[in-house]
């Protein structure tokens, strides 16, 4: 797991990542990279967090790939440079079909475990019955947003034989062939909507754009890839430009937890508490006072007018707890933030993260977030600059090391340098 955070006012932008990279679930090791620069002719930082690689190839072989072909091309937007990052990973040069397959099926596994617990049945003929309704009610309730379109007969023959085996481990049951024909037309309305599998990931470009005066910064979810089509879509953004600018914001990317803490005052799950907590207070009350009161015949219409009530009254009780947290609590940061010099944004960025860091250390069995913490920040007059950069080799015993990318970036402006002075 990790922790990342990017904090944005006028002056730039902020970006700090821990290096933990948990493997299995158990094991953790905490050198991971996930902050890159795009290169010296760009003012724009990228961010990974989940899912360390791409059909089997990590992120940093192929941002590192994608910085040295596209170094001295210029992006006007940040969004521009996203497309064409996007663009490149879609060629044949990272198809794999090996590892193509993992995240739908990692996505089908896990909805028809979460179906199975749901899934009552006597029967074969019920049992067969009862998960096509369950599918069915699934696609008929989602709320999901279509962000994903590929040929619906190619994607049937690419995924049959893999949702036939996955059903079969799940269920334990005979998976006919007309069953498995409307499970592999669950897994097609699974992927083409926002609904991410566990092999995940989440990349974050940030920085200025050439006609962008203030920062920019887009969040895309990548889950997975069939035939040179990435199945992708953009998650969140905050633009601090154009007529329909956003202010200055402090915005966590995977485990926020202790951010929220931090900008809150309160712990996110704490509110969930509270609604369920009053809920439950306020109908036991409505349900003592109706049995006392109410003829038995008009009880249960009773019962349900009042916890509707309820419902409503528990709602606007929690919207205005969220406005006086934010009165009280998040606006006063966010004043500050928007006046912050570019080196405090760095050290409250860099703080941040490794309170999260302390937190998973005493509270989790897994330290999920860990190690080093790589702060950088990116502006429009200096570019992306590293405040804190750790590196798997001691300079020291490399001293030669910018000597070889020097020439190396020579050469590729002028074929006919030999690296001689």
């Amino acid at each position: 797991m990790t922790s990342e955070i990017a904090i944005l006012n006028y002056s730039g932008v902020a970006l700090a990542a821990d290096s933990a990279l948990t493997i299995g679930g158990r094991r953790v090791w905490n050198h991971a990279n996930k902050l890159y620069s795009l290169g010296p002719h760009h003012d724009i930082g990228v961010m990974i967090f989940g899912n360390a690689e791409y059909c089997g190839i990590p992120w940093e072989v192929i941002i590192k790939k994608y910085r040295a072909s596209h170094s001295d091309r210029e992006f006007k937007t940040v969004d521009e440079c996203s497309a064409s990052f996007f663009k490149y990973i879609q060629t044949d040069e990272f198809a794999d079909g090996r590892n193509e397959s993992y995240a739908f099926g990692s996505l089908l596994l896990d909805r028809l475990s979460r179906i199975k617990k749901h899934l009552k049945y006597d029967k074969k003929i019920e049992f067969r019955e009862r998960l096509v309704a369950i599918m069915s009610q699934i696609e008929a309730q989602s709320e999901n947003d279509l962000v994903w379109i590929c040929n619906q007969n190619e994607f049937s023959d690419y995924m049959s034989e893999i949702a036939q085996e996955i059903a079969k481990d799940v269920f334990g049951e005979k998976i006919t062939k007309k069953l498995n024909a409307k499970i592999v037309e669950f897994a097609y309305f699974l992927i083409c909507r926002n609904i991410e599998s566990e092999l995940s990931t989440g990349i974050v470009f940030a920085g200025f754009g050439t006609e962008e005066l203030f920062p920019n910064l887009v969040e895309y979810c990548v889950d997975g890839r069939m035939n040179l089509v990435t199945r992708y879509w953009k998650a969140d953004s905050h633009n601090m430009n154009g007529p329909n600018a956003e202010p200055p914001a402090i915005v966590p990317f995977a485990q926020g937890d202790m951010i929220g803490l931090f900008m809150e005052g309160m712990h996110r799950s704490y509110s969930e508490w509270l609604r369920r907590t009053l809920r439950s207070v306020l109908n036991s009350q409505i349900d003592s006072v109706v049995e006392a009161y109410v003829p038995e015949a008009e009880q249960i219409v009773e019962k349900t007018i009042r916890r509707k009530e309820n419902a409503t009254a528990v709602s606007e009780f929690l919207k205005e707890f969220r406005d006086f947290r934010f009165q009280q609590s998040v606006n006063p940061i966010l004043t500050i933030v928007e006046a912050l010099p570019k080196e405090e944004m760095a050290a409250m960025a860099g703080a941040l993260v490794e309170i999260t860091s302390l937190k998973r250390r005493v509270d989790s069995n897994v330290e999920s977030v860990g190690g080093p913490t790589d702060v950088a920040v990116i502006s429009k007059g200096d570019g992306f600059v590293w405040i804190r950069r750790k590196h798997y080799f001691d300079w020291s015993l490399n001293r030669d090391f910018g000597w070889r990318k020097e020439l190396k970036r020579r050469q590729k402006e002028d074929p006919r340098h030999d690296g001689a002075e």
